[in-house]
């Protein structure tokens, strides 16, 4: 949202202006009713108590979802870019017939953070878990894909989509870019209150040759590079 703080908190603050933005562009009122306020779960804002509940839970009877979460924005202050919400639009068995698809490359939105330093007080729902998730419930107990296919499906293939064929293979002249679990104890360890852990099972990883986990604690390693569109 543009604006100073002060002219923000006027406009979710104004009713007329408030129905105005819930109807522009019409995207946002889609957003809610698609997966529904009870698929909508906080997960970081200013008030805890607010945490870990849906927007359904926080709406009350005969009120609009989508003021709720102006009202979530409105009480955030000055850092109203801070809330997340999770939302859960797929069902895992869907989930799990879209892995099975040769084509389907496995990725995630989550943003990449760091337990300390610059991005330590930041949070992602999803950065430190994502990967060992479906490691873990996708190919482990449910064993919808092979060890060695989800492998692929998280390394070579997404490379090979996006043009580098340096990267996601093991083979001379490739970034050594590699990952050592143990496949029987890999499993997520952050929650809603504490997202940022790393996850279990993972012992040594190194990129582009250098050693950024060892015996499960991260270095002083710093060997990833930005790529950026030539």
């Amino acid at each position: 949202m543009a604006g100073s703080r002060e002219e923000i908190d006027a406009r979710l603050g104004n009713k007329a202006e408030r129905e105005r933005i819930k109807e522009y562009p019409g995207y946002v009122r889609r957003f809610v009713r698609i997966p529904g306020p009870e698929e909508m779960m906080v997960v970081l804002t200013r008030d805890p108590s607010l945490v870990g509940k849906t927007v359904a839970e926080l709406t009350p009877r005969g009120h609009d979802p989508l003021d709720t979460l102006l009202d979530i924005l409105r009480s955030e202050g000055d850092d109203i870019h801070r809330p997340q919400i999770l939302i859960r639009m797929y069902p895992e068995d869907e989930l799990a017939s879209f892995y099975e698809h040769s084509h389907c490359a496995v990725g995630s939105d989550a943003t990449a953070l760091s337990l300390n330093g610059p991005l330590g007080d930041e949070v992602f729902y999803g950065a430190f878990t994502w990967a060992s998730w479906f490691l873990r419930r996708i190919v482990r107990e449910r064993q919808t894909l092979s060890l060695p296919e989800a492998i692929r499906r998280v390394t070579s293939l997404p490379a090979e989509r996006i043009g580098l064929d340096d990267r996601g293979v093991l083979k001379p002249g490739a970034r050594a870019d590699l990952a050592m679990f143990d496949f029987e104890r890999v499993s997520e360890s952050g929650t809603l209150e504490a997202p940022n852990q790393l996850a279990k099972g993972t012992a040594h990883v190194i990129v582009n040759g250098v050693v950024a986990l060892r015996g499960g604690v991260v270095t002083d390693g710093r060997a990833g590079t930005v790529f950026t569109s030539a």
